[in-house]
C-alpha cells in the first residue's frame, strides 16, 4: 500500500478522518518516525547495556584504552549489524501521538494499517542503520574526545574489561541522549 492509496482512500472516506488528508497523513508518518526511531535505539540500548554488565568486573590483558574502545565499537557495531529487530504486524497505532490517534476513526485505522506497518518498517531499518554507523564512528572518537591513549606501556594501559566497560558506559549515555 502507497501513500497514493492512502490519499485516495481518506479522500473518499471523509467522515473517517478528522483533517485534511494530507495534514493526517503527515501527522502519521512523523509520528511513526519519532516512536520508530525511538524504538530502535531503546532496543540497541538494551543490547549495549547487555555488552555493559558483560564487562563490568572482568579481568584480562592489559590494553590501551584507546584500542579498547576502537575494538569494542566496531565489535558492537558489527553485532548490531546483525541484530536488526523485526517489526511485528499488528498494533501499528501504538506509534501515533494521541493527538494523532485521534485524527482517525478506527475504520481508518484499520484501512490504512498496512501503510503504518510500511512506514514503521522503513523508519526503524532506517534508524537502526543509523545506530550500527553512530556505533562505529565512536570507535573513532571517544579515544580523542576523551584523550585515550593508544600507548601500550605498562603504566599507559588498562585491563581490557575495565576499559570495555568504561566504553559501553560512555555509549549507554550516548544512546540515552538519542531517546526523547
Amino acid at each position: 500500500m502507497d501513500t497514493a492509496y492512502v490519499h485516495r482512500w481518506m479522500r473518499e472516506h471523509p467522515r473517517s478522518i478528522h483533517g485534511a488528508s494530507e495534514t493526517v497523513i503527515s501527522r502519521c508518518a512523523a509520528a511513526v518516525h519519532r516512536s520508530a526511531t525511538r524504538d530502535a535505539w531503546l532496543r540497541a540500548r538494551e543490547i549495549v547495556d547487555r555488552e555493559h554488565d558483560r564487562w563490568v568486573g572482568t579481568h584480562g590483558n592489559h590494553a590501551s584504552p584507546g584500542f579498547v574502545a576502537h575494538e569494542i565499537c566496531i565489535e558492537l557495531a558489527r553485532k548490531l549489524s546483525h541484530m536488526e529487530p523485526a517489526v511485528p504486524e499488528g498494533n501499528e497505532e501504538r506509534f501515533l501521538d494521541d493527538e494523532t490517534r485521534a485524527m482517525l476513526e478506527p475504520d481508518a485505522t484499520d484501512a490504512i494499517r498496512p501503510w503504518l506497518h510500511a512506514q514503521v518498517v522503513r523508519a526503524e531499518h532506517d534508524a537502526w542503520r543509523d545506530i550500527v554507523k553512530f556505533t562505529r564512528k565512536r570507535g573513532h572518537s571517544i579515544p580523542e574526545e576523551e584523550h585515550l591513549s593508544f600507548d601500550t606501556t605498562w603504566e599507559k594501559t588498562c585491563e581490557y574489561g575495565e576499559a570495555a566497560a568504561m566504553v559501553t558506559d560512555m555509549l549507554l549515555r550516548d544512546y540515552a541522549k538519542r531517546i526523547h
